[in-house]
């Protein structure tokens, strides 16, 4: 309903009133007045009160939005359906969560590692490079007393095959029935301490020999004690001999006892194994010699 509708009703309800004051409307003026005059009232406060539900729908969904918007200004972000169409496009807002300040209050997704500095004390700084240091020299000197441990043995004669044989402070295995095969060489010791290489079956035979034997000195326990090894540590090819040809092994000798057997002393008499380390070869061309050990049967010798 428009003012000027408004306005017209309203004219019209005045003048029906005052036509029926003066009875220019007929008996049932009175009446028909005051339904037209109570429809007017009644349209126009219909009107208003529209007008002012309508407004204050309008105010309280102003409002209701507002409180929406700023709760979602201050909420976190909670899972729920993805916006779509025109939506995202008529509200977009962005949260960001701000950076820890606090290291305590971050997530601990593992381990922390802010705690405070540990310190070591200055004594057990001094007392671990101490020991570092004396656990270093241990080492050098292990590894010093090992390699004079092999040179010692080498000068014993146990870097030749035979060190498995004669070998040092234990028992003596071998009996002059199981001794090992010499690839035909065969040894004969004499009472002077020299010895003889021969030849076995009518063969030639080609070696590589010392120009000594030498002899594994077993003592009173039945254990080698010591050993008698070449002056001269010089050794001979021999190739080209006649069958059962002889060669005779005349160099000096001394003696070199074990580590912590008695000591052998000149002039004694003692039992002894006499053996020679040679390299055996196939014929006089051959450059590749086989190791072996020819051993002649124990015997009572007299220490030099």
């Amino acid at each position: 309903m428009t003012d000027d509708l408004d306005d017209l009703l309203a004219d019209l309800a005045a003048a029906a009133t005052r036509a029926a004051a003066h009875g220019t409307l007929g008996g049932e003026a009175p009446a028909a007045v005051h339904r037209i005059t109570a429809r007017v009232r009644r349209r126009r406060a219909v009107r208003h009160t529209g007008q002012g539900v309508a407004v204050a729908c309008a105010a309280g969904a102003l409002v209701a939005g507002g409180a929406q918007v700023r709760g979602a200004m201050h909420a976190p972000p909670t899972a729920g359906p993805a916006q779509t169409g025109s939506d995202v496009d008529d509200l977009r807002i962005d949260t960001f969560a701000p950076a820890p300040s606090d290291p305590g209050t971050a997530a601990d997704d593992g381990p922390r590692t802010d705690g405070p500095a540990t310190t070591v004390p200055p004594g057990a700084l001094a007392s671990a490079v101490a020991s570092a240091k004396a656990d270093a020299e241990a080492q050098d000197r292990a590894a010093a007393e090992e390699r004079a441990r092999v040179e010692r043995e080498l000068r014993l004669g146990l870097g030749d095959p035979a060190a498995a044989i004669f070998r040092c402070g234990e028992p003596v295995h071998t009996t002059i029935h199981s001794r090992p095969d010499a690839n035909g060489l065969l040894l004969a010791a004499d009472d002077d301490l020299t010895a003889q290489v021969t030849g076995i079956a009518q063969l030639t035979w080609h070696a590589e020999l010392p120009t000594a034997a030498r002899y594994a000195i077993v003592g009173t326990d039945g254990t080698v004690v010591a050993r008698l090894v070449e002056d001269d540590a010089t050794r001979t090819r021999v190739d080209g001999t006649r069958p059962e040809q002889t060669y005779r092994l005349a160099g000096g000798v001394h003696v070199v006892g074990c580590e912590g057997k008695p000591d052998v002393t000149p002039g004694e008499k003692v039992v002894a194994w006499p053996y020679v380390s040679a390299d055996v070869y196939k014929d006089a061309s051959s450059t590749t010699g086989t190791p072996v050990v020819a051993i002649a049967e124990p015997r009572e010798i007299t220490v030099p």
